[in-house]
């Protein structure tokens, strides 16, 4: 089964949970504060799949950044300092 149909039915079912339990929380808050609290909630959960998906797809982010820097600053210059600026040869 793929990753998509994993992350949907997993939404589905957690929908699925929200039903009864917003019937329970609408005894003790308006139908405003309830709206806002399923929207934060689906929110969250939407975080949650991003950031999953971020750690599985670019585990080595880090690593590719750093050896790039190492490749474009053999020298050991800081980001974004330009260090033959700095170097006058007489």
């Amino acid at each position: 089964m793929s990753a998509g149909v994993i992350q949907a039915l997993t939404a589905a079912l957690l929908f699925a949970a929200s039903i009864p339990a917003s019937k329970v929380m609408l005894a003790q808050l308006t139908a405003f504060q309830l709206a806002g609290l399923l929207h934060l909630g689906g929110a969250m959960g939407a975080a949650l799949f991003i950031l999953t998906a971020a750690l599985i797809l670019v585990p080595s982010l880090g690593a590719l950044l750093a050896f790039r820097h190492a490749h474009e600053h053999p020298d050991g210059a800081a980001p974004g300092r330009h260090s033959h600026w700095h170097r006058h040869e007489h």
